[in-house]
């Protein structure tokens, strides 16, 4: 008789309000994978660090902190760079990048045959 009332009780447990969606968490693994082990979203870093994270000397990282491309705080008359703001500016470049990219880059398929057929039609007049 217990295993017939332990099969029909109601479960009270309530699912989650919300559930984050897969756009969410696709951005939270981007976030996460791009964050340096040992570097958090959260760490300062100095001058040094970030120039070697940067790859770049000592003059262009003044350059850009300069022109406010990558942002600095002050701590204890200390120089730090948040490491979010190297992400930051990394991010900013690569966008920079993808806009410089041609937009007709894609042809119709039509365009493409006769594109190919006169380079065919060229190589068979020995052209």
């Amino acid at each position: 008789m217990t295993d017939t009332t332990s099969n029909n009780t109601i479960n009270t447990h309530q699912p989650p309000a919300e559930t984050p969606s897969r756009e969410d968490l696709r951005l939270l693994s981007v976030k996460q994978n791009n964050c340096k082990v040992g570097y958090g979203e959260l760490a300062l870093l100095s001058k040094r660090k970030a120039r070697t994270e940067l790859r770049i000397g000592n003059d262009t990282l003044n350059k850009l902190i300069e022109n406010g491309q990558i942002k600095t705080i002050l701590i204890n008359d200390k120089e730090k760079i948040p490491y979010i703001s190297l992400l930051d500016y990394i991010y900013k470049m690569s966008l920079r990048k993808e806009s410089k990219v041609e937009k007709n880059y894609f042809t119709s398929e039509e365009k493409s045959i006769a594109m190919a057929n006169n380079i065919i039609q060229e190589i068979n007049n020995g052209g």
